[in-house]
């Protein structure tokens, strides 16, 4: 899920947004009454938008080798950029809408870069979003009927686009799932057991978990939904796009 820090703030106003999302074709639980947008027409670049550290930054080089080894002789004008930080992954992005005409921005990493790239290419419609699964975390890519197609560059690059619902929380878009409270605290926490030599993204989700339940649980929520408003304190609190979070949980 997103590494993005919900557990200060006592409100969170959703909202509901559209985003095109590039997906192989019948890939989504009930994708067949979901409309398609094809967005290949004209000059398309697809451009691999890697985080170095993901997966235990073991990844990149073999990534890149595969992507170069699909495309290497096809009528592909495509593009490796390789982030030097999280600011960096939303501001290529953004920097990317702008210069070019049309364009499919893959997600090469987890939930977190995918986060970032969703945020720096939300508003412009010469450009789609695709994943790449490559982190330590890929929830999102689970709410999908074959998650492996993810992972074939050759699918992806020949894939069509299917419109996603985004959630709003303040200034952040939101993919698959937002969350107030413990589960927030977790996610933000594991932050610091990454540079802890042989520890994965479940081990550290789990170290995570202990970190925050010794400190202060319970969140002041105010739900406004259009028939009622529900007020009290909470431990977690759960707006879902999507079914999994946390490494693999189902909500």
């Amino acid at each position: 899920m997103p590494e993005t820090d919900f557990s200060a703030q006592s409100e969170q106003t959703t909202q509901i947004y559209d985003l095109v999302l590039v997906a192989h074709p019948e890939q989504s639980e009930g994708s067949a009454d979901k409309p398609m947008t094809c967005r290949h027409g004209g000059a398309m670049r697809h451009i691999f938008i890697i985080n170095p550290i993901a997966g235990n930054g073991k990844l990149q080089e073999k990534l890149i080798k595969t992507i170069d080894l699909e495309l290497e002789g096809k009528e592909i004008d495509y593009e490796v950029y390789v982030t030097k930080s999280k600011e960096d992954t939303r501001s290529f992005a953004r920097r990317k809408c702008q210069e070019e005409k049309s364009a499919v921005l893959y997600s090469c990493g987890g939930d977190g870069t995918l986060h970032e790239i969703i945020n720096g290419a939300f508003g412009y419609k010469n450009v789609s979003v695709g994943v790449i699964p490559v982190g330590s975390g890929n929830d999102f890519i689970k709410n999908f009927t074959n998650p492996a197609y993810f992972s074939d560059i050759n699918l992806q690059t020949e894939g069509k686009s299917l419109e996603l619902d985004l959630l709003k929380a303040n200034d952040e878009y939101v993919a698959s799932v937002l969350n107030i409270g413990l589960d927030a605290d977790v996610a933000f926490n594991m932050n610091k057991f990454k540079k802890i030599p042989f520890i994965n993204g479940p081990t550290r989700y789990y170290l995570s978990i202990f970190y925050s339940l010794a400190g202060k649980l319970g969140k002041q929520i105010e739900v406004t939904t259009d028939k009622d408003v529900i007020k009290g304190t909470f431990l977690i609190g759960v707006v879902a796009n999507g079914q999994y979070y946390g490494g693999g949980y189902k909500c």
